[in-house]
């Protein structure tokens, strides 16, 4: 229901505004902080069989629509909106063929693992319990070479690691919508430990690009395929980057 139109645009104003209520509650029937840490998990994949993104098409952007703005549309936490929080990412935990809908999968104890070492680092200040995933920070565009770097952070020293492809989408301007970047080896690429790039080119039909998002759909990293199925991970934890949303700066 949460993710059904129009209510999925306001998620990123109920969600946080639901953290602060329960912190207000609690603390006013007892003697617990008024910031106490809350930890949530990244809503999964749910009903696309096809591991299609959206493309053009806006219908489908609900479920990613509220699954961004479980983070206040910051695309990661904590934040601004959001302080003393932690998640743990679901995103690559899709169970295409669970008896209680692939929304609720059956991977528990990976997202179990996955939150409470979220909440070791942040309740409990083990720092050595690397959280989130990879953060996507910056994308810059080098139109000259219809090439776009987006640069991560929240990355272990081994660095990045490109497991697939798949997920990512250029908005164009002179076409008011978002277009699907053709997966290959040689467009999507691994360039340091904290960089990934993406080239477009005209068999894309990408002509005047000012943005970049990842795994912004229903059912993105290939559910039907297994777990463990999206593009980007750190190398070291095996823990997915978080889906993005960035504006291209030239």
């Amino acid at each position: 229901a949460d993710a059904a139109y129009p209510f999925a645009y306001a998620y990123a104003c109920a969600f946080p505004a639901m953290i602060a209520d329960w912190r207000f509650q609690w603390n006013a029937y007892s003697d617990t902080n008024t910031d106490f840490s809350f930890g949530f998990v990244h809503l999964s994949t749910w009903d696309d069989q096809g591991n299609q993104t959206c493309a053009a098409n806006t219908s489908c952007e609900w479920v990613a629509t509220v699954r961004h703005a479980q983070t206040a549309d910051y695309g990661f936490v904590p934040n601004s909106k959001m302080p003393n929080t932690y998640l743990a990412t679901a995103i690559d935990l899709g169970d295409s063929t669970s008896p209680f809908g692939d929304v609720h999968p059956r991977y528990k104890q990976q997202v179990a693992r996955r939150l409470s070492n979220a909440a070791l680092n942040v309740v409990y200040g083990d720092s050595q319990r690397y959280i989130s995933g990879p953060i996507a920070d910056s994308a810059q565009l080098i139109s000259v070479s219809s090439l776009i770097n987006v640069h991560f952070r929240n990355v272990n020293q081994a660095g990045l690691m490109l497991n697939s492809l798949i997920g990512f989408e250029v908005f164009d301007d002179a076409l008011q919508q978002w277009i699907y970047i053709t997966p290959s080896e040689g467009n999507i690429q691994l360039v340091s430990q904290w960089d990934v790039e993406i080239y477009y080119y005209d068999s894309d039909g990408v002509t005047k690009p000012s943005q970049i998002r990842y795994n912004f759909y229903q059912a993105p990293c290939a559910p039907v395929q297994g777990i463990y199925g999206c593009s980007v991970y750190d190398r070291d934890s095996m823990l997915p980057a978080l889906p993005f949303i960035l504006a291209l700066e030239t």
